[in-house]
């Protein structure tokens, strides 16, 4: 399959129009890549961490570590909100 920049080249080789390059970010390869600043087309990252907590959620393991991530951190997570409490506690009243 010929990617953006060797689609780039035979363009320039073959004709003398100038080819309209896509600026960086834009979607390319049906959708499954983004350019560069050099107009490459780059394959998206599967391991972002929205698609990661996505998966979490489908595989249903989220609740269960944050449980077991409250039941081990139980003091620090009490200290924590009754700091946050306190915080908006001042805020209010200014």
């Amino acid at each position: 399959m010929i990617d953006s920049y060797e689609a780039v080249h035979l363009l320039r080789r073959h004709t003398r129009l100038q080819p309209v390059l896509n600026s960086a970010g834009t979607p390319c390869n049906g959708l499954s890549g983004y350019c560069d600043v050099f107009s490459r087309c780059r394959g998206a990252d599967p391991d972002t961490p929205l698609s990661l907590i996505k998966q979490c959620f489908e595989k249903g393991d989220c609740i269960s570590l944050f449980v077991e991530f409250l039941s081990v951190h139980l003091c620090t997570t009490h200290g924590l909100s009754y700091i946050a409490a306190m915080f908006l506690f001042k805020i209010s009243l200014s």
